[in-house]
C-alpha cells in the first residue's frame, strides 16, 4: 500500500510527535508499505535549522516544503510561518496523483492540517486516516490498526 503521512515535524526533529510518528512510519514500512511524509524543511524548536528538502529514512521517503521559518519569537512570524505551510502542503496535495497514494495519515499539528488531508483526500478519493500511536507511545506492530498492516 502506498502512505502519504503529512505533518508538520518528522526527523531529525525532536518534537514529541515527530518522534511518534518515525515509529508509526518505519512499522508500516517495516510491514512492506511504500511509505511519504510531506513535511516542513525547519526544525520545530529551531527554525534556523534546516533539514534536506528530500531524503530517505529506514525506509520512508521525506518530502520537505520549504515554508517560512521565523518561528516563535512573534505572533506575525508565527502567522506567516502557519500560512506558508498550509499553502505549500496544500498545493502538494492538491498535486499529489491518485496513483501515488491509497492512504493518507493526517496530524492534527498545526491545526487545519487534517482537514487540508480529508479535503484532499475526498477529491482523489484516497482513504485518510488519523495519527495512531500505542499506550506505549510507540507504534509496535501490536498498536497499529490491522486494516494499514494489509
Amino acid at each position: 500500500m502506498k502512505i502519504v503521512c503529512i505533518s508538520q515535524v518528522y526527523w531529525p526533529d525532536t518534537a514529541s510527535v515527530a518522534q511518534h510518528l518515525v515509529d508509526l512510519l518505519q512499522a508500516l514500512s517495516d510491514h512492506g508499505h511504500d511509505v511519504t511524509v510531506i513535511t516542513s524543511r525547519h526544525n520545530y524548536e529551531h527554525p534556523e535549522i534546516m533539514y534536506p528538502a528530500m531524503e530517505h529514512h529506514n525506509g520512508v521517503r521525506i518530502h520537505r516544503l520549504s515554508n517560512t521559518g521565523f518561528g516563535k519569537k512573534t505572533k506575525l512570524g508565527r502567522l506567516a510561518d502557519f500560512l506558508s505551510f498550509n499553502v505549500l502542503i496544500s498545493c502538494k496535495l492538491l498535486l499529489l496523483k491518485r496513483s501515488e497514494c491509497d492512504a493518507m495519515i493526517g496530524l492534527t499539528s498545526p491545526p487545519l492540517l487534517s482537514y487540508l488531508g480529508i479535503r484532499a483526500a475526498k477529491m482523489k478519493n484516497i482513504r485518510m486516516e488519523g495519527f495512531y500511536y500505542g499506550r506505549t507511545g510507540k507504534a509496535d506492530k501490536d498498536e497499529i490498526p490491522e486494516h494499514l498492516l494489509q
